[in-house]
């Protein structure tokens, strides 16, 4: 059976403002590797399944920033949406798309921001996902988790199918509070939700024509920007993967890191003697595990630890660390501002 791989490339560049904005969100990013994430998204996938068979979907909004980024990319590459619309109503879109060439085939579905750098153990793992997916299930990746994380939503699995390596799943979690997140580690039958998902053309949309009839209603019935305001905004977990019975679990033996918020930078950047993390010009006094973000200017941080420095162009964020979720909900508010 075919496989393609389908990047899910929008966003609104909330997690890591002022450097991601909503035409330009953290795919495109450059700061913390030689190339962006989308770049090295890419890259990892070509030797597996092939340049023509690798997809993005993104909105229309971030068309240019993906053409001026990846010229290379063939346009029949690219997916467009009218407009952002979460994933659910992305991989639907996309997956028609997809079905009028390749018929019923392999899609492996992924986010373009994530960092995985252990390729062998990736396309090991991505081979055993194909196995399950043929046998029209669901796959889901799921990382071991190594602390108790309030940043990442949880799968619950029981059976196992496969020793140590594939499970039934029983339930998805949304991101927990730090007492339930400890509760979740010591169960011992909880990953880390990846975001990475395989199946097949046909097994995912009869899911959707079980559980989510008025996507793929509207998707088939109008055009895209008429379909696209019809379509209530909902993830592809709330859709489908939370209703779905025929859902395993592969418990990735690749590294990962989803570099989901600026604490989570830290490892990628130079540190001194105080634990600060640094990219740019820093100058302290008296501080104590600072990131510290200025590409083109000086950062002057004292008497301070725990902290968030980020200037880019006319903005800066200063930032309590493990207030990230606080940042998220006033970048949003911009947003909204900014469309008035």
């Amino acid at each position: 059976m075919n496989s393609v791989v389908l990047f899910i490339a929008g966003g609104s560049g909330t997690r890591f403002w002022p450097v991601s904005k909503r035409n330009f969100p953290k795919q495109y990013i450059k700061l913390f590797f030689d190339k962006s994430f989308i770049e090295m998204s890419y890259e990892r996938v070509i030797e597996f399944v092939g340049k023509d068979n690798i997809f993005f979907i993104l909105p229309e909004s971030q068309k240019g920033i993906f053409f001026r980024h990846m010229p290379y990319i063939k346009k029949d590459n690219v997916i467009i949406e009218p407009f952002g619309n979460d994933t659910a109503t992305a991989v639907a879109y996309a997956i028609l798309r997809i079905k009028q060439n390749f018929n019923n085939t392999i899609v492996y579905v992924m986010p373009s921001d994530h960092v995985i750098k252990d390729k062998e153990s990736f396309y090991t793992d991505l081979k055993l996902a194909k196995k399950y997916a043929e046998k029209n299930l669901l796959v889901t990746f799921g990382i071991n988790p190594s602390f108790a994380s309030t940043e990442y939503g949880y799968i619950e699995v029981n059976k196992e199918i496969e020793r140590n390596r594939v499970f039934k799943v029983t339930s998805f979690r949304e991101k927990p509070r730090k007492s339930l997140a400890e509760e979740f580690l010591k169960k011992g039958n909880f990953f880390w939700n990846s975001g990475i998902f395989v199946w097949t053309t046909e097994t995912i949309l009869e899911a959707f024509s079980m559980y989510a009839t008025e996507i793929i209603e509207s998707l088939n019935k109008y055009e895209p920007r008429v379909a696209y305001s019809r379509i209530k905004p909902i993830s592809i977990d709330y859709a489908i993967l939370e209703k779905a019975q025929n859902i395993v679990l592969l418990k990735a033996s690749f590294d990962w890191d989803d570099v989901g918020q600026w604490e989570s930078v830290g490892k990628y950047l130079k540190k001194d003697e105080y634990s600060n993390a640094v990219l740019g010009n820093f100058y302290s006094e008296g501080t104590e595990n600072i990131i510290s973000i200025n590409r083109k200017g000086r950062n002057i941080v004292i008497g301070l630890k725990d902290v968030v420095v980020v200037k880019e162009g006319d903005d800066v964020l200063v930032m309590q660390k493990g207030r990230s979720k606080s940042l998220k909900n006033i970048v949003k508010n911009i947003n909204k501002e900014d469309e008035v």
